[in-house]
């Protein structure tokens, strides 16, 4: 978190137009939370008139979740508000430390001839988000841009041109892969940033494991017996697991999970367990 709030003191200073801001985190580190508090330490400690676009760029609700996790985290400050509830027409501006999450697809999305689908993006009589983006800009506030899971769509064209269209001063990109590597040269130059979470730390404070074990001690079976043989392993193991997190008196539930193929095969497999 130190770093990544010296890298946007430094990404700031330079005046430029959509500064890259790398963070690198393995999977299970807290990068959510990380970031949460990376924002909230500039709001407290910068003197900038600053406000954030958190962007979500994985499918389904996952910006319903990363909003209801900030607030979690923030606990009423900064606000926290959802693109689609909030900017239908009613607001001219991002306010001073407002965070809006945003799903990505929702506000990427265009038609055959080159115009936005969402009704918060395209032309017409109420205030478009892409207004209110050129607005805020309009009176000195400053965006900073964060892209949660960068390393999902979000180096494509389109996605290219929604950054045209933030025109945010710095672009926070959070991934454990992330595709984009600044050049050595542009961080040491103050042009870009790159902070790294790495691997072994997050394994030393215990957050996550080195390796997964798969399937122990199944050996391979015929097609017609080995459904039966996986789910009696794993519930035999989920049985170990629960006696287990007893003996440390936790209330953990260890679940098995069953993944099931889509259409006919699926109904088929789903009838067999």
């Amino acid at each position: 978190i130190d770093e990544l709030v010296e890298s946007t003191e430094m990404l700031l200073k330079n005046g430029r137009e959509n500064s890259i801001l790398v963070f690198k985190s393995p999977t299970g580190s807290g990068k959510t939370i990380m970031t949460a508090k990376y924002i909230q330490r500039v709001i407290n400690e910068f003197e900038d008139d600053i406000c954030f676009v958190w962007v979500s760029v994985g499918k389904g609700n996952l910006h319903i979740q990363s909003q209801k996790k900030l607030d979690k985290i923030f606990e009423g400050s900064p606000k926290v508000s959802l693109l689609v509830d909030e900017f239908f027409g009613s607001r001219k501006e991002i306010e001073k430390n407002e965070v809006v999450v945003v799903n990505w697809e929702a506000i990427n999305n265009k038609d055959n001839e080159g115009n936005y689908t969402n009704t918060v993006m395209r032309d017409g009589e109420k205030t478009n988000f892409r207004q209110v983006l050129a607005n805020t800009r309009e009176i000195g506030r400053k965006i900073i841009l964060i892209i949660d899971e960068s390393h999902v769509g979000a180096t494509t064209e389109r996605a290219n041109e929604l950054r045209d269209e933030i025109k945010a001063s710095i672009i926070l990109e959070m991934s454990a892969t992330p595709k984009f590597q600044p050049h050595i040269s542009e961080v040491k130059r103050g042009l870009a940033g790159w902070v790294e979470v790495f691997i072994q730390d997050v394994i030393d404070e215990e957050m996550i494991k080195k390796q997964l074990i798969i399937n122990e001690g199944l050996q391979d079976q015929q097609e017609r017996t080995i459904d039966r043989n996986l789910l009696e392993s794993a519930y035999n193991k989920r049985e170990e697991l629960k006696k287990l997190y007893g003996n440390e008196e936790s209330n953990v539930n260890p679940l098995v999970i069953i993944q099931l193929p889509n259409a006919e095969e699926g109904i088929d497999k789903k009838d067999s367990i």
